[in-house]
């Protein structure tokens, strides 16, 4: 049974609930704490913040938007696992209506291409588990990604590639990689317009068009697979540092697209 408290109580409430996960965000950056320990206040907070409108009405955006991100961050600290729904739901909910009052904030863009990005990172480990094989080049997780096919390289047709584009964990992943990459090549080419470009924009940005290419029909994926190589050549070009993976994709791959 829930409680509904006083207006200034629960003011108070949200307000201390704000500055813990701004608390939570600079412990996880200096490495005092993971995401993965803050679920259970992620939870408190989204069904506080749920129970009264001074959340929506009475705080900043900037505060709002903090806020979101860091509820998202724990919400898929292990994005292959599902994420947390209840926290994660909330979170795209709040991202959509901010985006409605600010169509052009890179933030709120970036953070919504990810939530359908981390959101699908669940069913392609399951597509990724159920195909690998011990001759399978691409290996460990969601984070292997396939470069423009080169036909019978692997030894499998397009059209066994085709054939699977209409299982149900094909159609789902799409679902969620096509809006995810709609969001963060919007969030790129209006921070490329602002030169507020950053590696985590990028890095995402490519990921998600490197997954939609692995789900996408073979005779038209090879765009997804070169957009996210100039994606992370432009990350280079600015000094970024992009992860492990990324930089091992682009050295492999880097030298099909042109």
């Amino acid at each position: 049974m829930s409680v509904t408290l006083p207006p200034t109580d629960a003011a108070q409430g949200i307000t201390s609930t704000i500055n813990e996960a701004f608390q939570i965000a600079s412990e996880v950056a200096t490495g005092v704490s993971t995401w993965s320990q803050h679920v259970p206040f992620a939870i408190r907070a989204v069904r506080m913040f749920s129970s009264s409108t001074h959340f929506q009405s009475r705080r900043s955006s900037d505060e709002q938007i903090d806020t979101t991100e860091t509820l998202q961050n724990i919400a898929y600290h292990d994005p292959e696992s599902g994420g947390i729904q209840e926290i994660a739901q909330w979170c795209l909910d709040q991202w959509l209506r901010l985006l409605q009052q600010d169509t052009d904030n890179v933030k709120i863009l970036s953070n919504v291409g990810r939530s359908w990005l981390w959101k699908a990172q669940s069913i392609l480990l399951r597509i990724h588990d159920r195909e690998r094989s011990p001759t399978s080049s691409t290996g460990g997780s969601t984070s292997s990604w396939s470069p423009p096919h080169v036909d019978g390289a692997d030894g499998e047709t397009d059209s066994i590639r085709e054939a699977r584009l209409h299982s149900s964990e094909y159609v789902e992943a799409r679902g969620l990689l096509e809006p995810a990459v709609e969001y963060l090549d919007r969030a790129v080419d209006i921070a490329t317009g602002h030169n507020s470009l950053s590696a985590d924009l990028l890095s995402s940005a490519a990921e998600a068009s490197m997954s939609l290419g692995n789900v996408s029909n073979p005779r038209s994926n090879e765009r997804f697979f070169r957009k996210a190589v100039r994606l992370l050549r432009l990350a280079r070009e600015r000094g970024f540092e992009l992860s492990y993976s990324l930089e091992q994709y682009l050295e492999d791959y880097g030298r099909f697209v042109g």
